[in-house]
This record gives C-alpha cells, structure tokens and sequence, in this order.
C-alpha cells in the first residue's frame, strides 16, 4: 500500500526547509554579489544609519519601508559584521515566517499542493537573486519584491476556507493574515493595496468574515503601534508622492511586456481557474482570480524584474485545491495537481540550484572584497556572465583611493556621495549626515523637474565626494554643482574622485 504523505509530515518537511534555506543563508555570513553592487551598498548603508541611531524616513530619505533597512540592521546587530547583514537578517526572516508557512499552507491546501508550493515561496525568499535573473547574477539587490511577493502569494492562500470545516482557531487565521499584511505594507507599499483588498475579499465570505474582520483590526493595531515607535508615517507618505512625481507613471507598453514575460504562467493559471470555475460555479472565487491577475501584472510593471508574478502562482494552487475539493467523491484523482506542478516545478528547481550555489560560493569566498574596511565579507565576482563590461570592476576599484582621500580626515563623518549610492559611509564605519536621501536612482526617484532641494539634501553634509565612475554622478553633479561650488570648498580633485568640505565648517 502506497505510504500517504499526511498533513503532520507536510508542516514537518515544511519547517525543515525552512530551518535548511536560513542555515545556507546564516552559516557562510557572507554576502556575495555577482551583480547590482550599487543595490546592495544601499541597505548596507541603511543598516550602518540604524547602527547609529537613525530611523527611516524620520532622518533620512526613502521610499522603500522600514522593514528593508531593520533587517539588514538586525543581521548587523546579531553578527557584528556587515557581510553577515543581509544573509542573516533574511535568515530570521525565513525562520519567524515558517510558522506562518506552516499554519496557512497545513490549513487550506493537502500536502500534494502544500509541500511544492511552500518549498517554492521559501526559495523564493532564500535565494539573493532577483526574480528572472539568471543564475549568474547573484545579489540582495531588490530584495523587498521577493519578501512583498511571498507576503502577498502566503495570503492568498486564506481564500481557501479551511480543510477542516469545523477548526476552531480562527485566531490563528486572523494573525498570520495580519501579520502577512503588515509585512506587505512595511516592506514596499506597491504590495499594501493588494493585501488590503485580498482582507476585504476574504470579508465577503460569511464562513471567513469572522477572522477576516479580526485580521483588519489586527492590522489597524499593528499599524498604530509601529507608528507609536517609528512615528514616521507621514513622512513615508511624503517620500511616496515625491518618488511618484518621478516614476509613477506606468504606461500600456509596460503592462504588455509584463504579460508576455509571464505569458505561460499566465495561461496556466487561466486553466487551473476556468477548471475551479467550471465546479464552484462561484462570483467571489472569479472576482479572486481577478485580483490576483490583475493586481499582479500591475505589481510587476513597477518592479525592476521581468519575470515573476508571484500571484499567478498563488491564484493556481488556490484553483487547484478547489478544483480538487468539487470533484466527485468517485474521483480520488484530478489533472489540476498536475498543471499546477507543471508552472510551479521548473522554477521551483532553478532557485534551489541558485541557493546551494551561493551557499558554495560564500563558503568559498568566492570573489574579492569591496576594499573598504568593513566590506571584508561583502565581495563581488563574476560567473560565466559579461555582466555590464567591467563597469563594477572599475566602480569597486576607486573605492581604496576615496577611502585614503577620507582617511586624511582627523574625524571623517557626513559624508554624501552624489552618486547612486554611498559606499563610505557604511564600508568605514562613519556616521552618516542626516536629512539626505537613501539613495539617488536618476529618472526613478531623482530627476531634473523633480528632487530634494540643495538647502534640504546638504543640510547636515561635512563632505561631499564625487565620482569619476558613477552610476548618476554627471546628472547630479549637472543638478547640484552649483550648491556644492558656492557652499564647499573643493580640497582633492585626485583621479577617481573629487571631494568638497564645508565652508562653514559644519
């Protein structure tokens, strides 16, 4: 007789992929980039502005959430070093998700659906490459669309009501939806009004309108009470509109390039619905289908990836545990599993590939370090891709000459790259100034029409460096140079950078 893998045996293998993906992340506490370096220097930087004392949006500048500077603060914090920032800090993450992984998936889907989907989600999040990439561009670069998309896929799955009819831990739906929410919202606000509408959804339903409504008061806590410590809010919402002022606009093209690019999972998404559609027969089962369609290309058209609308994945195991659950008693098998292991598999496979790889790679150093003192487990290298021709190679390469010209500094601090990001900060350990912004993305959150204002941005800047090789640093230097001549002295103009001190010494 064929040994069933029942639900206990489900949440078991569940939390030990868990516990396996935050060990391969924790265990090398080493971040290794193949790719975006200029990405990963921002949350190292945000991660030394936590370290000393600042509070996102409060003293600095961004339209990502707190979340994205807090974890690689508490890797920082729980290693001591800034290679084990981000692997570690997302290690946490994974581990205090799992039981989250465990309740939403051990309640709603059977094992044949739970067990893929889950390991699917938990290498999504585990594995430091942005969705679509290619094996070779390894990076924590945008690191917040894999945890919104998790968030965001795990609370879909509570549209299904429980296997158990009768279960009587409502509250346990009610708080790991609430939690998923609040993850959403503090991580990238662009996954907020999809968790907020999927809440809503789940309120229409008589049988789940009970936990639902208690998830949104849940919420409404948690949200009073992160602003009671972070009191920040306001100004987030600030950061939002001024960030929206750049690149808010989205048009058709967009949308049409993000549904090519997931053109196959869309149409077997499309299937898996039209089979659960064609047994409930249900309204609220379509207008779900819907959101999760809908909102899903519209979530990608503002992300940096091509690949990768999470939500497909979501609305297909919800259609096909529907699909299983009409079908007739007489039945014990459906083709829907089937489909459904045919989207989710392929990619399934690839992050688990990716994740033992960058395991390998950090447990190797693989790579070299970013020459700055505190970057001796942050390294980059390459793989089999070009890559951007050696830009990285000659960017990373001005590092030591940047650091030497602020080493002549009796007590170098504030300092402002005007460029994309700023290495300096966090890579010597130095306090970084206060009122500027996370970090300078050219047409994305800074433009000509649209920008901090000099008098704002410089307020509390001692030292101002710019690059000879920078991602933005000819547009910024174009936009802010007259600031920069008229209020700092220009003292080093040496090959690879030049460097201003303050007037009035500040």
């Amino acid at each position: 007789m064929t040994r069933q893998i029942t639900p206990s045996r489900s949440n078991t293998a569940i939390w030990a992929l868990a516990f396996i993906a935050a060990l391969l992340l924790a265990v090398p506490g080493r971040t290794i980039t193949t790719a975006y370096v200029n990405d990963v220097l921002i949350f190292l930087d945000g991660a030394n502005r936590i370290a000393f004392g600042q509070v996102p949006n409060r003293d600095f500048h961004t339209a990502l959430g707190p979340l994205v500077y807090y974890l690689p603060a508490l890797g920082l914090w729980l290693t001591g070093r800034m290679g084990g920032a981000l692997p570690v800090g997302m290690a946490v993450l994974i581990l205090v998700l799992a039981s989250v992984f465990v309740h939403v998936l051990g309640s709603r889907l059977r094992p044949m659906l739970a067990l893929p989907f889950g390991a699917f989600l938990l290498l999504i999040l585990a594995l430091p490459a942005n969705l679509g990439d290619p094996l070779s561009s390894v990076s924590f670069a945008m690191y917040y669309n894999r945890i919104g998309w998790a968030a965001l896929a795990l609370l879909a799955v509570l549209y299904l009501r429980p296997q158990a009819p009768d279960a009587p831990h409502w509250w346990q739906d009610a708080s790991c939806a609430a939690a998923l929410v609040l993850v959403a919202l503090y991580t990238k606000i662009t996954y907020a009004p999809t968790a907020f509408a999927l809440l809503l959804l789940f309120a229409l339903d008589p049988r789940q309108r009970r936990w639902a409504g208690a998830a949104l008061g849940l919420v409404g806590c948690g949200m009073l009470l992160v602003e009671l410590v972070w009191r920040g809010s306001f100004a987030h919402v600030q950061d939002l509109i001024d960030t929206a002022k750049v690149s808010g606009q989205r048009d058709v093209q967009l949308l049409v390039r993000a549904v090519l690019n997931n053109f196959t999972d869309l149409i077997l998404t499309l299937v898996l619905a039209a089979l659960a559609l064609y047994r409930s027969r249900s309204l609220l089962d379509l207008c779900f289908y819907g959101l999760c369609i809908a909102s899903g290309i519209l979530i990608i058209s503002q992300n940096a990836h091509g690949w990768g609308i999470i939500t497909l994945f979501a609305a297909g195991v919800v259609a096909a545990e529907t699909h299983l659950r009409y079908a007739p008693a007489a039945r014990s098998w459906s083709g829907a599993p089937l489909l459904f292991w045919l989207m989710v598999l392929p990619p399934m496979v690839k992050h688990a590939i990716g994740l033992v790889l960058y395991a390998c790679m950090a447990l190797s150093n693989f790579g070299t370090p970013l020459n700055l003192p505190n970057f001796t487990d942050v390294r980059f290298g390459r793989l089999w891709s070009p890559g951007d021709n050696g830009f990285t190679e000659k960017y990373i390469g001005t590092f030591p000459k940047g650091a030497s010209l602020l080493a002549k500094f009796d007590n170098p601090a504030r300092v402002l790259v005007l460029d994309f990001s700023n290495p300096f900060s966090a890579g010597m350990g130095l306090q970084p100034p206060r009122g500027d912004i996370s970090w300078m993305h050219w047409g994305r959150n800074v433009s000509a029409a649209h920008h901090p204002a000099p008098s704002e941005l410089f307020e509390d800047v001692a030292i101002v460096m710019i690059p000879e090789i920078g991602i933005n640093s000819r547009q910024l230097e174009e936009l802010y140079g007259p600031f920069v001549a008229g209020n700092y002295q220009l003292i080093s103009a040496t090959e690879g950078w030049k460097v201003y001190v303050s007037r009035n010494g500040q």
